[in-house]
């Protein structure tokens, strides 16, 4: 089974080395390698001699964050099959192997992962009973919260284009994303065998550099509702989750955000048991592009008080005006 892995990077140095070593030591090794450098200030030279030197390829892009690199990193490869690998993390020898067996025996599986062996500045991590990985036909789950997790994944190449790739446009929760477009329509092989050691805790993690993450999850949700591909009891749980979010969210930008908590209650009304099956795809499209320049706002706002936070000053902004801004390190 032919599978090409993708590991984004932006800066990391310290720990891209290790992934990459950790890639190289499977048992069956992978048919090509590819790292994204998403525009590092790091010196990643040590890193790109050791993947050359074993046949794979480095890329090097402007700063776009991780979807971008990702999705850049698959489309330079050829395998039917790819592997996703955060800088971060590292993957046991047997990983790749197991997981192929499982797509051998199980060949109407177009995408699976494993469990993990999780950390957070060195100290092991036990699991809460609601972070179980999601498996088979999981799409109420993953809608909840995010269950699939991208260093575990070995997902069909075919099945990856054909639903999009990652959203460019998140700077975060973009596996999220992703992994409800798939769902909806697709089971998730499971293997109960921790084969990832997932490390966390770091400052500039990209689950550390945003707060309000579920306006980000809403706009998933809405762009999922638009997509027309869901049943409609997937319709219903989808509809339901919008207006929980979005009532955390109104509560939690009352005191700040008059504009925004002003919106997240009209969504929230929009999503009531006894109004959204009146919406129009007009309708969620308008609500959709709301959000997107709330987002959008609130992106270059984070940008401008980064910049200042750095500097003392506003004569840095100009690098930032794009609203992309700094998106993490991953």
């Amino acid at each position: 089974m032919q599978i090409a892995v993708v590991i984004p990077v932006f800066n990391r140095a310290e720990f891209l080395e290790r992934a990459i070593r950790s890639v190289l030591a499977q048992t069956s090794p992978p048919s090509e390698i590819v790292i994204v450098d998403d525009g590092s200030t790091d010196d990643l030279s040590a890193s790109r001699s050791l993947v050359e030197s074993r046949g794979g390829l480095f890329l090097r892009q402007e700063h776009q964050g991780v979807s971008a690199a990702r999705n850049l990193g698959v489309r330079r490869t050829i395998a039917p099959w790819v592997a996703f690998l955060d800088s971060d993390d590292l993957w046991l020898p047997e990983k790749l192997e197991k997981q192929s067996a499982l797509h051998r025996d199980n060949p109407n599986i177009s995408v699976s992962q494993c469990e993990e062996r999780w950390f957070r500045r060195g100290l092991r991590v036990n699991k809460r009973r609601y972070h179980q990985m999601a498996a088979g036909s999981c799409f109420s789950r993953c809608v909840e919260r995010c269950l699939i997790s991208p260093s575990s994944v070995v997902v069909e190449r075919r099945l990856f284009d054909e639903i999009g790739g990652f959203d460019e446009f998140l700077p975060v929760c973009e596996d999220y994303d992703l992994w409800l477009r798939i769902t909806s329509a697709h089971a998730i092989g499971y293997l109960d065998e921790e084969l990832v050691v997932k490390n966390g805790g770091h400052a500039d993690q990209l689950s550390s550099s945003r707060s309000g993450f579920d306006r980000f999850r809403i706009y998933s949700l809405l762009k999922l509702l638009l997509s027309e591909e869901l049943n409609e009891n997937e319709q219903a749980i989808t509809g339901e989750a919008i207006r929980i979010k979005a009532a955390i969210l109104r509560k939690g930008a009352k005191k700040h955000d008059g504009t925004s908590a002003s919106f997240y209650g009209e969504l929230e009304r929009a999503f009531l048991p006894s109004t959204r099956g009146t919406l129009t795809s007009v309708d969620i499209r308008g609500l959709l592009e709301m959000l997107k320049e709330i987002i959008e706002g609130q992106e270059r706002s984070n940008a401008l008080h980064k910049t200042v936070a750095l500097t003392g000053s506003f004569f840095s902004h100009e690098s930032s005006s794009s609203g992309r801004g700094n998106r993490g390190v991953y």
